[in-house]
């Protein structure tokens, strides 16, 4: 799960010898992580909680740490959550220029049949024949979830459903969606269209991070569209202080009621799924509770901000006898409030390098324990770049190490945690 965090120490080895520093401190994006393991013995209890709900993820945007799972990576049905990758896969040719929101797609016979008015689905209520704006067929997809939408988007890009549900699976591929596979573009439930509580939570990552000039139609409230005015069925849109802005629901008999949601307080984002609840009222109830928790429990901390020198190594046959060590990104985490006494670190290097070196050079391993038991390995590079010493120099330096018996040490950027330093 996430939190809070600051460094008690950073720890450099050199010569089997360990320094501890004051701290200082690391951030980075990561990917969807698996959740926490507990809190360790004598620190602060971790923040727990339950949910109804058969599955569940909550990940914190920014950093990618899970704050809660419950049978996250089990098989589901998604029901209508599978528009999200129908709408994602829409918003990819929008951004490529092949298709505009104002182009216009027929819809078909098919499309009316199996999702239109007559259906015992959502439905956008297309008219055969029609000729809605690809905006508007957006709209019907995610805020009133109409499955004639979905077809017709389907249709409209690919030619036919089954050519699209090429592209759904193909991309879900893409975006390291290995828990999913899709049969169709509307959620139908078939016993060959799953996915999982972590591949959705990633695919929503998706949505608002690759083509956020979009994701403001997953926030709208109601869409009007062949005189019928419907609302959007996400029960966090209308509750002002979740800060909920967008994304799907789901809901089918045999998987109950679903939410992908995302919620943006004082500048730091959630994205919460749930599925397999019993009722709409549960729904609503579970998905402001896992979230108020989330906001409650954890918060992001900056650990290292780029470019911070957080330790030095020494150089041979160099200019300087040592080089600064740094990050190229910010290093962030998130971690339980009051928490950031529990994170420990760890710098693993094996040096002198020789020189020359250039700046951003790969030249040793960062790794944070957090208060849960996660651990993070992160790439540490050179802050500044080091030029070859002066012949006196050079020669001074070899003759030493002669003396020293000393054993040449890798290149920057070749570590071997089986050579040790002198």
């Amino acid at each position: 799960m996430g939190g809070e965090a600051s460094i008690r120490n950073l720890v450099g080895r050199l010569g089997g010898r360990t320094r501890v520093r004051p701290a200082a401190v690391v951030g980075f994006i990561v990917t969807l992580v698996t959740g926490w393991a507990g809190a360790a013995a004598g620190a602060a209890p971790y923040p727990t909680l339950s949910t109804t709900a058969k599955y569940a993820v909550l990940a914190d945007y920014e950093t990618g740490a899970v704050l809660y799972e419950k049978s996250g990576d089990a098989p589901m049905f998604p029901s209508s959550m599978t528009k999200i990758m129908t709408a994602y896969l829409l918003e990819e040719q929008l951004q490529d220029g092949r298709v505009k929101l104002e182009d216009r797609f027929t819809v078909s016979q098919n499309a009316w049949k199996r999702g239109g008015p007559g259906t015992d689905g959502s439905t956008m209520h297309l008219k055969p024949g029609g000729s809605p704006s690809i905006e508007e067929l957006f709209r019907g997809i995610v805020v009133t979830s109409g499955n004639d939408a979905a077809i017709a988007v389907a249709e409209g890009l690919s030619q036919s459903v089954e050519q699209f549900v090429t592209l759904m699976n193909n991309k879900a591929t893409d975006l390291g969606l290995m828990g999913t596979r899709f049969a169709n573009a509307t959620g139908y439930p078939t016993q060959d269209h799953y996915t999982t509580a972590r591949d959705l939570a990633v695919l929503a990552w998706h949505v608002i991070h690759d083509y956020p000039q979009y994701y403001r139609y997953f926030g709208e409230t109601e869409f009007t569209y062949n005189q019928q005015a419907q609302k959007n069925r996400n029960p966090l849109l209308f509750v002002s202080e979740s800060g909920a802005d967008g994304l799907k629901t789901g809901h089918t008999e045999k998987a109950g009621y679903g939410l992908v949601a995302s919620a943006l307080r004082d500048g730091r984002r959630l994205i919460l799924v749930v599925n397999g609840l019993a009722t709409k009222q549960a729904l609503s109830i579970e998905s402001q509770k896992i979230l108020n928790w989330g906001f409650r429990e954890f918060d992001n901390i900056t650990v290292v901000e780029a470019g911070q020198v957080i330790d030095f190594v020494p150089v041979w046959l160099g200019n300087v006898a040592r080089v600064g060590l740094t990050v190229s990104r910010p290093i962030k985490v998130t971690v339980p409030r009051n928490s950031r006494d529990e994170i420990s670190s760890v710098i693993r290097y094996h040096a002198p390098y020789r020189a020359p070196m250039a700046a951003g050079a790969e030249v040793a391993n960062l790794t944070l324990r957090l208060p849960g038991g996660q651990e993070f390995t992160y790439p540490v590079v050179t802050a500044s770049p080091v030029d070859s010493a002066n012949f006196l120099s050079r020669l001074w330096q070899q003759t030493w190490y002669r003396m020293v018996e000393f054993i040449k040490m890798p290149e920057p950027g070749k570590l071997s945690s089986e050579r040790k330093s002198p």
